[in-house]
């Protein structure tokens, strides 16, 4: 294990770490991750084969395209309160950034540094002549990324278009007929602000809740695909649970795709206070289940004020995670124990997290670490609790393995860059953990084992 960059040691472009933020996995074994100057500033630093290097601090002077520009960015972890749009998807991280006191552009991060995709005052991808106003990253898969821009020349209007990693194609504007007699009425462009469900791209289908008229429902959740448009979930549709009770909204949704996704909803029924909201339903292949009420989550968990919650995708499991918010006495304060359910469209089940957690950690890095998607089939690390897909009903600690530098938990790895290298993050300091052999026998522990063979 090999130390990278020591708490206290000095940052590129100055100041002293004094905390690691989020770790991105890029390309040809490079990262980038989030550190702290001093007592103050988030900057965005990039590791590649030429060193660490500084990308953006919450402002900084760089050149963009050969020329001199203010960007800042604003960073801050655990989730609560994130002002820098981001999204991270297949090595790449795309985030926005705002030039001088507005000017917004998008651009990504990979191993070869910044590139710009689109920015205040380019030409516009769509309609013909037009000049961008904002942009912002939405959703990104299979190294495409879906942003949201709006157009002010020579006609107002909002956007939705695909970046492939060389150009932008439109794909959506509010006014488009989505469906014959069914028009978007509005599209929303941020992924923290926006009264809709984020949307979500999934190879070549977007996953979008949008606001429509012209047909017989103002709101629902369709896939868009090169086919075109289809409807998979309408607000005043009945819920299949319930005859008397109607969709009212939509939340939020996460999805594998336009044919399984977990949704948070409102429904409504008939009089007064019929009002019941947030309760979760999962959607697969046309079928749609409940999987938990509000009240049946307070009957469980205790009084909440509200709720954070993430899916995860796991071959054919589903799994809901919720991050609670109870209500205590004179305010409220984020719950740092989540709590994991399977779902499918025959039952719920709580997954038994063995051991407690890992203290606050849990809060601040809720999803499993960048890069370790499909290295091993069916296990994963999720936050800071090991998963076997083969027993998922039950969650442990993560595993510790051995190293030169002594013992080091799984649940340090921040991020994998291949199969044979991770980062870990340790008590503030940054290192680089790799495979010293290829022959290296594997410890004796089932889980261990599965984990070995990445080093």
């Amino acid at each position: 294990m090999t130390e990278v960059i020591p708490r206290g040691a000095a940052l590129p472009g100055g100041g002293s770490l004094t905390e690691v933020g989020t770790v991105y996995s890029l390309k040809d074994g490079a990262y980038a991750f989030w550190a702290k100057s001093g007592d103050k500033h988030w900057g965005l630093y990039l590791a590649n084969g030429a060193g660490v290097s500084r990308l953006l601090v919450e402002r900084t002077d760089l050149k963009l395209d050969g020329v001199p520009d203010s960007v800042s960015v604003q960073y801050q972890p655990g989730g609560l309160y994130i002002p820098t749009e981001m999204v991270f998807s297949n090595d790449v991280l795309y985030l926005e950034t705002r030039r001088g006191r507005g000017n917004p552009a998008v651009l990504a991060v990979t191993a070869g540094g910044l590139t710009k995709i689109l920015a205040r005052g380019d030409t516009a991808p769509y309609p013909e002549g037009a000049v961008v106003a904002s942009t912002k990253p939405l959703a990104a898969d299979g190294g495409r990324l879906l942003l949201h821009y709006s157009t002010e020349k020579p006609k107002p209007g909002n956007h939705w278009a695909i970046w492939d990693g060389t150009s932008s194609r439109h794909v959506l504007s509010a006014g488009d007929e989505v469906l014959p007699g069914t028009r978007v009425r509005a599209l929303y462009g941020s992924r923290w602000y926006m009264t809709r469900a984020v949307p979500t791209l999934v190879g070549d289908h977007i996953v979008a809740d949008l606001e429509v008229e012209g047909g017989s429902y103002p709101r629902a959740i369709f896939d868009i695909g090169p086919g075109g448009a289809r409807k998979l979930l309408a607000v005043g549709e009945v819920l299949p649970d319930n005859a008397a009770r109607k969709i009212q909204g939509f939340t939020s949704v996460a999805a594998a795709g336009p044919d399984r996704f977990l949704v948070q909803l409102d429904s409504v029924g008939e009089g007064f206070m019929s009002l019941e909201v947030s309760s979760f339903y999962l959607y697969d292949h046309g079928k749609l289940r409940r999987v938990m009420t509000w009240k049946e989550l307070n009957a469980e968990l205790g009084s909440l004020e509200h709720v954070t919650w993430s899916a995860h995708f796991l071959g054919d499991l589903t799994i809901l995670q919720i991050h609670p918010r109870p209500k205590v006495e004179g305010g409220s304060f984020f719950a740092v124990q989540d709590h994991f359910y399977l779902v499918d469209l025959e039952t719920t089940k709580k997954v038994e997290a063995s051991g407690g957690c890992c203290g606050h950690k849990a809060a601040r890095r809720l999803a499993t670490p960048s890069g370790s998607e499909g290295l091993i089939g069916g296990t994963r690390v999720v936050g800071y609790r090991w998963l076997d897909a083969k027993a998922p009903e039950r969650m442990q600690e993560p595993p510790a393995i051995s190293t030169d530098k002594g013992e080091v938990s799984l649940g340090d790895v921040a991020a994998w860059l291949g199969t044979d290298k991770g980062v870990v993050v340790r008590e503030g300091s940054l290192y680089l953990i790799e495979r010293a052999a290829a022959g290296q026998p594997a410890a004796p522990a089932t889980n261990v084992e599965l984990y070995w063979q990445l080093y």
